[in-house]
């Protein structure tokens, strides 16, 4: 019978299989590792040298190349006509607030201390099927003060995250955003470029139908009855004709609130929140990209680098997903709790006797 972890170790295989070598046991080491994700902690970490998968400043060009092919081929592979799936655009920052001398390092607010720090205030763009979850790009915002002339709004990078993602052929039925993207000028970007969204809108936009003008809070057609959640009307923003959902829910800290969608696609208003909910995945890739990989650990002053280590992460969560679902589990966490408990020598030894079987 074969085990868990044979079972495992010859998935992991057979998903990274037309990733290079060098690529592979770096993404592997990244998943095996307990400690810090540099060099010096996973060969602590796992027994190996860290030479053995050390990537030189020569090769890190061909590694992000080899690393953004194969996020891209496994998107295009998991994409099915009937569900083509949607994308995700989000910031987060990644924080490096002791770094000196490396390139990109800017000062954000940082939504998981509800502060300003400093770091890579990272736009990361995801696929997703609504069971597989995705990163296959990034692009750095950088303050006015750091960026100088070259200042871009978060807006145009969004705008450029999706630019890439219909380049490089991404398929994609629907873009859900955050709130604060939900301005005139990317709503109108959107409608002129024919792609379909769904966001979050501030509850003080002026919103038009034939019951005249009214703030989106205080138009006559969101009155809900005393159990009911959830309403959606057509009303014109920005001249553009747009369907508008309120959501009654509970609040963090147990309060009743009224929360607005904004989508230019014709649904239930269930539908539309339900659409909406569906960026969670993000959050998750997020959380578990720092917490369990390290995704801001790098300590090398080459952006390159710096860069190449956000993709090897990028890489790890993708194999992890699709062994989720493989193995049946619950979450990424799941099976990589399973894989470190396992004893982590035998299993990575395993792994590199299949990787020359798979790629030599």
């Amino acid at each position: 019978m074969t085990t868990f972890s044979q079972s495992l170790s010859k998935k992991f295989a057979e998903v990274i299989y037309k990733v290079p070598k060098k690529i592979s046991l770096h993404v592997g080491l990244l998943i095996m590792s307990t400690e810090r994700k540099n060099y010096a902690a996973i060969a602590r970490s796992t027994g190996v040298n860290y030479r053995t998968a050390y990537i030189k400043k020569e090769d890190v060009d061909a590694c992000l190349e080899k690393s953004m092919q194969f996020l891209h081929l496994t998107i295009k592979n998991r994409a099915t006509e009937a569900n083509t799936g949607y994308l995700i655009i989000d910031f987060t920052l990644l924080r490096k607030q002791f770094s000196e001398h490396i390139p990109a390092v800017t000062y954000d607010y940082d939504g998981s201390e509800k502060r300003v720090n400093k770091g890579f205030s990272a736009g990361f763009i995801l696929w997703s099927d609504g069971i597989v979850t995705i990163p296959f790009d990034t692009a750095l915002w950088l303050r006015k003060k750091d960026a100088g002339e070259l200042y871009s709004k978060k807006i145009d990078i969004v705008k450029q995250l999706i630019n890439l993602a219909r380049h490089y052929q991404i398929p994609f039925n629907e873009v859900r955003l955050d709130g604060v993207f939900s301005t005139k000028e990317m709503l109108k970007f959107l409608v002129a470029e024919g792609i379909h969204f769904t966001m979050r809108i501030a509850i003080n936009r002026v919103i038009t139908s034939k019951d005249g003008s009214f703030q989106l809070a205080h138009h006559p057609k969101f009155n809900m009855k005393r159990n009911q959640k959830y309403k959606v009307i057509s009303a014109i923003y920005a001249c553009l004709s747009l369907y508008f959902t309120a959501h009654k829910r509970t609040g963090k800290k147990g309060s009743k609130e009224v929360v607005f969608i904004v989508s230019d696609l014709q649904r239930t208003a269930k539908e539309h929140v339900k659409a909406y909910d569906q960026r969670w995945p993000g959050e998750k890739f997020f959380r578990t990209s720092k917490q369990s990989f390290g995704i801001s650990h790098c300590q090398s002053t080459n952006p390159d680098k710096q860069k190449f280590h956000v993709f090897a992460v990028m890489v790890a969560y993708t194999v992890l997903q699709l062994m989720k679902v493989d193995q049946k589990k619950s979450s990424v966490e799941e099976v990589l709790h399973l894989i470190r408990r396992q004893k982590k020598r035998a299993l990575l030894f395993q792994y590199i006797d299949l990787e020359t079987t798979f790629m030599s």
